[in-house]
Formats: structure tokens, sequence, C-alpha cells
């Protein structure tokens, strides 16, 4: 019975190959061409235009050399505790 499954399992593998080529092909083909950075560029719009908005608060934080040294010890991310002293 296992060995059953499994050459069914083999043949719809073969099958599918040239499928799974001609995908990969047309991508690589459609990469290349530009035209996939079309579609990549509306999608990502979309998603950002249907996505909840976290927050429309913006701070501009100004941070010198020094104060990343003293302030923050050098260390990234920075703490945001810290930030609003």
């Amino acid at each position: 019975m296992a060995l059953s499954h499994k050459r069914t399992f083999l043949n719809k593998l073969r099958r599918s190959i040239p499928a799974i080529v001609l995908a990969i092909a047309g991508t690589y083909i459609l990469s290349r061409l530009g035209t996939l950075h079309g579609l990549e560029r509306l999608a990502l719009d979309a998603e950002m235009a249907a996505g909840p908005h976290t927050s429309t608060f913006i701070c501009l934080v100004e941070i010198t050399d020094m104060d990343y040294d003293a302030v923050f010890g050098g260390r990234s991310p920075l703490q945001i505790s810290k930030l609003w002293m």
C-alpha cells in the first residue's frame, strides 16, 4: 500500500515539474523586464491603504554622536524612555 502511494506521488511530481520550471522561468523573465516591479509597487500601495494606521504622531529627535554615547550608551535600538527626558 505504501509503495502505491509513493509511486502516485512520484508520478504527480514528474508531471508537475514542467509547470514548476515554466513558472520559475516566467517569473525570472518578468522580473528582468521590470514588469514585476510595477506590480509589486501597486500591491504594496494597496496593502498600505487597506491596513490600519498605527499612529499619525511623528516626532523628530536630533541626537548627536555625543548624545548617542552618553545617553544611550552607544547601543541600538534606542530606549524610548530615554528619548522623553
